[in-house]
Order: C-alpha cells, then sequence, then structure tokens
C-alpha cells in the first residue's frame, strides 16, 4: 500500500490556548501513519506561540515531524492569505487545513489516504454547517491534493475576513471538475468551541470598527451602519430575532446564531462625523443618510427614526461575525460570476523564519 506524503497545516494568531489543547493530541492520533508531516505557521501572534512551540514541543521540532515557521509582519489576520501561506511551506502530497481548535481524532491521515488511493479527482470537506450549526467549528478543514491547490491558485484572498473562504475555494474545484467526498465520521469532526469574539479576533472586520449603529424597523428588524475607522460605512438590514433593549434602553440580546443581512439592502460609501451629527454618503455623491446627535449615545434621522450606538459586547460580536462573513459571501458570488482573475498577483506571499534553520525564507 502507498502511503501518500501528508501534511496538516495549521495557522495560528494569538490562539495558542487551543493550540496546547489539540497539536500534541493531533500528533498522539496519528502516530501510527509512517509519511506525515505537521506544518505550523506563527502568524505575527502576539501571545505565548513562539516560546510554547520551541519550548514544550522541542521533542517534535527535532525529530523533524513538526515544522514550525514565524511570520512577524501580519498585524491583521487574513484567512485567506495565512492559508496560502501554511499550504505553500508544506511538502506533502496531500495537504489539509486542521484550524487551530481542531481536532483530527485518531486515524485521520490514514483515512485520507485511504479515500485519496481511490480517487484521484478528489478533495475532502466536512458535511455541511447543520442544523443549529453542528458542524460550525470545523467547516476549514479542507483536504487536498497540493497540484490542486496550485492549480485552482489557493484561497481567494479576496476574501481577507472569517467566512466563505473555504466554500469559495471547494466552488472553484467542483467547476474545475474535481469531486467533493464529506467526512461522514464524527471522531474526524471535533472541535473547541468558543466565542465569536475569539472567531473573528485580530481580523479586519473588528479592527476597522469604529462603531455600530443601530435602528429598529420591526420586532426582528433593524438597520445596521457600520462606521469604519477610514471614514467608510456600511449600510445592513438585519434579520433576526433576539435583539431588544435593556434596562437602559439600549439595544441588547443574543441572536442565536440566527442572523441575516439581507444582500438587497447593502450600500457603502464615505461618513462625515461633526458636532451636529454624521452624514453618510454613497460613492456616487448621494446623501443616503443623515443623522442628528439626540443623546450621547443616540443619533436621529429626518424622519425621528432612533439610531442606538452600540456597546462592545456579545450582541456586537455577533453583528461583526455576521458582517465578516456577508462580505466572504459577497466576493463568493462575485466570483461565481466570473471564475477569472482569482489573486492573479499572486497568493501567500511573505517572508518567514524557519524554525530549524533560522534562515528567511521569502514565499
Amino acid at each position: 500500500m502507498t502511503f501518500h506524503r501528508i501534511s496538516f497545516c495549521t495557522v495560528c494568531m494569538n490562539r495558542t490556548l487551543h493550540l496546547k489543547e489539540t497539536l500534541v493530541r493531533n500528533i498522539l492520533d496519528n502516530s501510527a501513519y509512517p509519511n506525515l508531516e505537521y506544518v505550523l505557521l506563527n502568524y505575527g501572534s502576539k501571545d505565548d506561540m513562539h516560546a510554547w512551540v520551541t519550548g514544550e514541543m522541542s521533542q517534535y521540532l527535532e525529530s523533524g515531524l513538526l515544522k514550525y515557521y514565524k511570520a512577524d509582519f501580519p498585524e491583521v489576520f487574513r484567512m485567506s492569505h495565512s492559508k496560502n501561506m501554511v499550504f505553500k511551506l508544506a511538502t506533502g502530497d496531500i495537504l489539509c487545513s486542521v484550524d487551530a481548535d481542531n481536532f483530527t481524532g485518531p486515524g485521520f491521515a490514514a483515512y485520507i489516504n485511504k479515500l485519496f488511493a481511490r480517487d484521484k479527482n478528489m478533495f475532502l470537506a466536512p458535511p455541511w454547517v447543520g442544523p443549529d450549526k453542528k458542524w460550525w467549528d470545523v467547516q476549514g478543514r479542507l483536504c487536498l491534493w497540493k497540484k490542486d491547490f496550485y492549480r485552482f491558485r489557493g484561497y481567494d484572498e479576496g476574501i481577507v475576513d472569517y467566512g466563505y473562504d473555504d466554500q469559495d475555494f471547494k466552488y472553484r474545484m467542483i467547476d474545475g471538475g474535481r469531486r467533493k467526498s464529506i467526512v461522514r465520521t464524527s471522531r474526524f469532526l471535533r472541535a473547541i468551541e468558543h466565542t465569536d469574539e475569539l472567531r473573528i479576533a485580530g481580523g479586519m472586520t473588528s479592527k476597522m470598527l469604529l462603531t455600530i449603529l443601530l435602528a429598529p424597523k420591526t420586532d426582528r428588524e433593524w438597520e445596521m451602519l457600520y462606521l469604519r475607522t477610514d471614514n467608510r460605512f456600511e449600510r445592513f438590514r438585519v434579520m433576526a430575532r433576539g435583539i431588544g433593549f435593556d434596562k437602559a434602553q439600549q439595544p441588547s440580546g443574543d441572536v442565536g446564531g440566527k442572523l441575516v443581512l439581507k444582500l438587497s439592502d447593502y450600500a457603502t460609501g464615505n461618513y462625515n462625523a461633526h458636532d451636529a451629527g454624521i452624514a453618510c454618503s454613497q460613492d456616487n455623491g448621494a446623501l443616503l443618510e443623515l443623522l442628528s446627535r439626540h443623546h450621547q449615545q443616540e443619533l436621529v434621522d429626518g424622519n425621528g427614526q432612533v439610531y442606538y450606538r452600540l456597546e462592545p459586547g456579545r450582541l456586537q460580536d455577533q453583528l461583526l461575525m455576521g458582517r465578516a462573513c456577508f462580505m466572504g459571501k459577497l466576493k463568493l458570488l462575485e466570483n461565481k460570476q466570473h471564475r477569472t482573475g482569482i489573486n492573479q498577483q499572486g497568493f501567500g506571499q511573505g517572508a518567514v523564519t524557519v524554525h530549524s534553520s533560522g534562515r528567511q525564507l521569502v514565499l
């Protein structure tokens, strides 16, 4: 039997708390497979990742089973770019993305090898998210032939934040004649549960946020103005139950993952904030919203509609998560209409330090 070389590829930025639980477990759970490497990319992590990997994981580094690379330049977590980088660093015939919070489960490498030995035209992916987002935390698990990674030009780096990066890649491979095989065994689909705050921490959506303004339209519809630090705004129509007002009459709640941002009501442009309020204009110069200051936490439009400034907390995290996924979906839909031009300027580019030699490698 042929044992294809398999690369388990993991990117980590400030999520070492998860890596400490998953990495050793994954190594032990696949120790019987004879042709395997773990490729770990420190993508500008500011926590204790480097000290932990070079200390606690030294035996695996010295054996060569664990390949460790460090990129110092990222200030923002770019999902697609980071995954492209770690895939380019891998030496396997088969590449498999394993998020830092994911457990591979016992024997996952052997399972991959068995499936790929049968079918040279496939890629392997998890089931769809499912009811109550059962498989939400393993959607990043994607295994494919290395040659297909290069043929389809990797993850689209136009998707810069959380969500739809893997879906877009899968759709492009299917359009290119590849067959999707689905992981059906539940022991291969385990992950550490965590909050939306951790999912989007360090991403572009969080980094660009100045404030969110919410205006109630009906009992389950809200208008959201996402004001960015670069004086750009984005307007969304939010469909969700679970949003209400707290005792201080400020928006609060928990949408429980049941959140829809309507594509038809999306608008963007520039805003100008001044003492009297905020003026939002579309890119063609047309005035979209003119909000006057009503209270420290409130603004009002010309029709008397109140916009409430959202405080940090669970609801804000859920809305930011919704925004990140919405932007990824926009790019996916664009790619479905125009399949040319993915990563035309290259992908997975950047400099890393190779731990084993200390040398700089430019991808």
